[in-house]
């Protein structure tokens, strides 16, 4: 297996093959940490307006996000993995949008599968990537 670290959003929307974005303050432990709790899906979205427009579409799903660390008017929640560890989730679906995280999901067009990866699921992704052996690309380092 062949391994290309690249980062920020131009390493998103440049990254192809199994690709993982890793956020390791909020974005991707409130996605776990709602996935934990029994969301059925999470849906990352870039930007608020966008967000508002999905709830509005699907009024039973729920919006999680922030801007500048606080969460957008009208959202039901934030972007704390603290405070989602303490919802019950079962079966909801979410959308999320973030400063940073869900941009980097959202600009990975090119890959073929996105893992969102942070400390909390470190183990998880490298089991899975060893399991998938993902086949080597050559715009790949070797590690």
């Amino acid at each position: 297996m062949q391994i290309s670290i690249k980062s920020c959003l131009s390493g998103a929307r440049s990254a192809e093959g199994i690709t993982v974005i890793i956020d390791v303050f909020r974005s991707s432990n409130t996605i776990i940490e709602c996935l934990l709790q029994g969301a059925e899906s999470i849906f990352p979205v870039a930007g608020v307006e966008e967000a508002l427009k999905i709830k509005n579409t699907h009024p039973g799903y729920l919006l999680f996000g922030e801007r500048k660390g606080s969460p957008p008017v009208g959202f039901d929640h934030d972007n704390s993995p603290a405070k989602a560890s303490g919802l019950k989730l079962d079966k909801r679906k979410i959308i999320l949008t973030t400063s940073a995280g869900t941009k980097g999901i959202i600009s990975a067009k090119k890959s073929k599968e996105i893992l969102v990866g942070s400390f909390a699921n470190a183990g998880a992704i490298i089991n899975y990537l060893r399991k998938t052996n993902p086949p080597k690309c050559p715009w790949s380092q070797s590690v």
